[in-house]
């Protein structure tokens, strides 16, 4: 694949990672953040009006998911059009390229720089992986629900274990069953299965500080 193409695969996809869906939505909906801190600190005997801002902000919450999943769904398909119409052939590269670097400016945002403390990733990675190849998601939402109920109930913990049980399984997993659901290019599973460590490992990379501050609670909440 040309070298053009590469950069143009890497600014594209980088370009739609950074567009800053939560923040944008966050500042429709009159918040500075979506985090739902501010109203879990709310006494039990909660107003309607506590109880309709819980709702509007799951829902905003949905609906920056699904949009950040479009970005990385879309970006892949981005890549396969361009290594096909410009590149000149179609291979694993270029749709890998862009879906990488979409997942890249969603976490570390160097364009909107106030939006960066959004991003963690998950979203993205999922509508790229979605784009690809769909066992991932599904093994990943498999690990994350094992996570959750038997090691412990908190989404960070169940995205931890997704992180670090998808990419093994995938190692582990017979090639034909990659290949079965492949929806792009791959002459050799080898890249694609590394492709799926190093979105694990951004996924990974990002959810330490929640977990961390999990850490930190239990170390000084008294027994």
């Amino acid at each position: 694949m040309p070298l053009a193409v590469q950069l143009l695969c890497m600014a594209l996809g980088y370009a739609l990672g950074a567009f800053p869906t939560a923040h944008l939505l966050a500042r429709a909906i009159g918040r500075t953040s979506l985090e739902t801190s501010d109203l879990d600190t709310t006494p039990q005997n909660a107003t309607i009006q506590h109880l309709w801002e819980r709702q509007k902000l799951l829902r905003t919450q949905l609906l920056v998911a699904f949009i950040d999943a479009a970005k990385g769904f879309l970006a892949v398909k981005i890549g396969m059009i361009l290594g096909a119409s410009i590149g000149g052939t179609e291979t694993f590269a270029a749709p890998a390229l862009t879906g990488f670097f979409a997942v890249l400016g969603h976490n570390y945002n160097m364009i909107f720089r106030h939006a960066q403390q959004y991003g963690r990733g998950l979203s993205v990675v999922a509508g790229v992986m979605a784009a690809i190849n769909l066992v991932p998601v599904v093994v990943f939402a498999l690990c994350w629900l094992t996570g959750y109920l038997v090691i412990r109930r908190n989404l960070y913990v169940g995205v931890m274990t997704g992180a670090i049980a998808t990419p093994v399984l995938m190692y582990t997993a017979p090639e034909q069953l990659a290949r079965s659901f492949m929806q792009v290019r791959c002459d050799t599973i080898a890249p694609f299965t590394f492709f799926v460590f190093i979105l694990a490992l951004q996924v990974f990379v990002r959810h330490l500080e929640p977990i961390r501050t999990m850490f930190d609670i239990d170390e000084h909440t008294p027994d």
